[in-house]
């Protein structure tokens, strides 16, 4: 398998030691790997920093302060490449024959949630215009925590004190950064 990795200290012990020219060649994929994984960190990273300066920059007064065009384009955009790319290379889109054949009920499922995501997307780009972005950055991050809380409270999600722990701290850490 692609990236699977020893899961016990013996596995990887036996991994390392099966083979004399084996340990050379773990070592060089996990690092191919671990190489891979960064590169695609850093690059969703300054595209996302790059949409949000451009958004704010754009959601100033006397720019294009209109939110819901803002979002209609970057929707219209984001529909084109992806019906591009499903046709250009069909094999990344491995479900796409599961929606065909059943297109209404996903349709009438997925519908409403387009709707909430665009309002959500128009409102989020309206408070640029009222404030700054670290602020909005970390509260859109909230969104995790209020999700996990809410799944706990209707019991999707059981209780774990070390989640709690974990998300605890990264709430003193938000606290700690504001500074707008």
């Amino acid at each position: 398998r692609f990236g699977a990795l020893p899961s016990s200290a013996a596995e990887q012990q036996s991994t390392l030691h099966s083979h004399p020219t084996m340990s050379a060649i773990n070592v060089e994929s996990r690092l191919r790997f671990a190489a891979g994984t960064v590169a695609l960190g850093a690059l969703y990273i300054s595209a996302s920093a790059g949409i949000i300066a451009m958004n704010k920059y754009l959601m100033t007064p006397g720019h294009f302060p209109h939110a819901a065009s803002l979002t209609s384009l970057h929707m219209l955009t984001c529909t084109v490449v992806t019906v591009l790319g499903s046709q250009a290379v069909p094999s990344a889109f491995p479900s796409l024959k599961q929606l065909q054949d059943n297109r209404p009920t996903y349709v009438r499922c997925f519908a409403p949630l387009a709707l909430c995501f665009a309002a959500s997307l128009i409102l989020c780009n309206t408070a640029y215009l009222y404030a700054g972005v670290g602020f909005l950055q970390m509260m859109k991050q909230a969104n995790v925590i209020i999700t996990y809380t809410f799944s706990v409270v209707v019991a999707l999600e059981v209780f774990q004190p070390q989640r709690a722990t974990i998300i605890l701290i990264v709430c003193l850490g938000v606290g700690m950064t504001v500074n707008e």
